[in-house]
């Protein structure tokens, strides 16, 4: 049966490889926390009652567009870095906000596994934000 096993799998390496990663891809993702997205009006809410920091990692040139109001610039490179510098503490809600949603989840999960406690992303990004007719600032 072993023998057999490793017969078909010398004989059929390239469908054994692809078998092979995409279960470790697979279990990756089961392993991974999940990071909750948050709607718009709920980071209004977050922001209001809970004193959520809104961490938004897009490039400075974007940031300074416009900004969702008492945001802190933290692009990805400088994200750990950045929140240190500002005394965050580790439990205070935080929400990871991008362009359209999309990059936030990774520096949401960066967050997680440096022992931020309560991180969520912004569905949609800033372009959800707009789209729901809610204001930038350029403070």
């Amino acid at each position: 049966m072993v023998t057999d096993l490793l017969n078909f799998a010398a004989e059929h390496w390239v469908l054994t490889a692809v078998w092979l990663i995409s279960g470790l891809l697979l279990l990756r993702a089961m392993t991974q926390e999940r990071i909750p997205s948050i709607s718009p009006q709920q980071l209004s809410l977050l922001v209001n009652r809970q004193n959520a920091l809104v961490v938004d990692i897009r490039a400075l040139a974007e940031y300074e567009k416009g900004h969702i109001a008492g945001a802190v610039h933290a692009p990805m490179s400088k994200l750990l870095e950045t929140l240190d510098k500002e005394g965050v503490d580790k439990s205070r809600p935080i929400v990871v906000v991008c362009n359209a949603g999309i990059q936030a989840g990774a520096a949401a999960q960066l967050l997680k596994k440096s022992g931020y406690e309560n991180v969520s992303k912004l569905a949609g990004g800033v372009q959800g934000w707009l789209g729901e007719s809610l204001p930038l600032t350029k403070d």
